[in-house]
């Protein structure tokens, strides 16, 4: 018979404190004497109960009277079909707890099959009051506690700049469908750098994008670029470039052969171009150079016409670790989405240097704007 069944707050959670919340079930043995389950909570807001099982059955025992207790540490793994809860009766020596692993056969045993069912039946994640009771507790600790993490002032003030100035994914869809050339595709897209932020950063936010990139070395243009830049990452800087073609062809040749179109070989043969030299002679000077351009964009001092540094700011990039180079051609018509996806990875895999290949339809779909 179940006697007992609540949320157990044990103490404000804290830096160097013990503290968190559990279920509490208090069941009748076969032999009279009360065993008590310790049930880890999704919605605890501190220690586990592993962790703080000594404190837990001590303040049990000092303010709720559980001096005649067994205390059984129960976790709950939630699956609909198999039955997979652990449980380890729990013994306090010397203040040190100990555990002795129990089988579901011998829980049962214990308690008794009806109040075994009840125990596997009822589950914390399911049951209103339980959950009830430890919002109530949660919220009264802190009234912000499911909120969202609280940007800094800065950050949103970058944010809502950003998002001022943004174009329009229904005018880009509109342009695109209108089978526009690249130089239309690059004035556009010149306009608003966040496209390319919001689909390549990671983390979210985190982000320098830059249009016409200068890559000399390796270039048979003395004056050689790259269309657009991405600088994002953590620890080891990614940097991807970007080269696009014009939306006034399909991706792939539709003669039976299933060939890239000119345009997208072109792409390939420049992007090659620029960073032959970098990956086989100057990559030491690529890097340095990159984290230059950086720093310069981070403090508002690029000599760059245009860039566009993301809401967070500053880049927690490491400027002495290896940096790591992404290529993407973005240009064509899909015509056949699922057989031209075979092609594009058969592609990318031909390539010495890497390289993701993109459909103006595909590049579209990895938007997070609305409209």
């Amino acid at each position: 018979m179940k006697i007992l069944d609540f949320v157990f707050d044990f103490g404000k959670p804290s830096f160097n404190g013990t503290g968190g919340l559990c279920r509490v079930r208090t069941y009748v043995a076969k032999d009279s004497k009360p065993v008590t389950f310790l049930t880890e909570l999704d919605k605890n807001d501190g220690q586990s109960v592993t962790n703080a099982v000594e404190f837990i059955i001590d303040k049990l025992i000092l303010d709720r009277g559980f001096n005649e207790h067994v205390f059984i540490e129960h976790y709950e793994r939630n699956n609909d079909i198999l039955f997979h809860d652990t449980f380890d009766m729990v013994f306090i020596e010397n203040k040190k707890p100990k555990w002795n692993q129990l089988s579901k056969i011998e829980v049962e045993n214990l308690i008794g099959k009806d109040d075994f069912t009840d125990l596997k039946n009822d589950r914390s994640s399911k049951n209103e009051r339980i959950l009830e009771q430890a919002d109530s507790i949660r919220f009264k600790r802190n009234p912000w506690i499911d909120s969202p993490y609280q940007k800094s002032n800065s950050f949103i003030q970058r944010k809502l700049s950003i998002e001022k100035q943004m174009k329009s994914k229904n005018d880009l869809i509109k342009l695109i469908e209108s089978k526009c050339i690249e130089q239309d595709l690059l004035a556009f897209l010149k306009q608003d750098l966040s496209f390319f932020g919001e689909v390549y950063s990671n983390p979210e936010d985190e982000y320098i994008v830059f249009s016409e990139f200068p890559i000399e070395n390796g270039s048979k243009d003395k004056n050689g670029s790259i269309d657009f830049v991405v600088f994002t990452g953590r620890s080891r800087m990614d940097v991807i470039l970007i080269e696009i073609k014009g939306a006034n062809f399909n991706l792939f040749n539709q003669n039976g052969y299933c060939q890239p179109h000119a345009d997208i070989s072109k792409a390939s043969q420049q992007i090659r171009d620029r960073l032959h030299a970098v990956y086989y002679e100057n990559m030491p000077s690529f890097k340095k150079q990159c984290h230059i351009f950086r720093d310069e964009a981070e403090n508002g001092k690029s000599t760059f016409k245009n860039y566009l540094v993301g809401a967070e700011g500053k880049l927690l990039v490491d400027p002495n670790k290896e940096i790591k180079i992404r290529t993407v051609i973005i240009g064509g018509r899909t015509q056949d989405d699922q057989k031209e996806s075979l092609e594009r990875h058969k592609f990318e895999r031909s390539q010495t240097i890497p390289i993701t290949l993109e459909s103006w339809d595909t590049w579209i779909r990895k938007l997070k704007r609305e409209n």
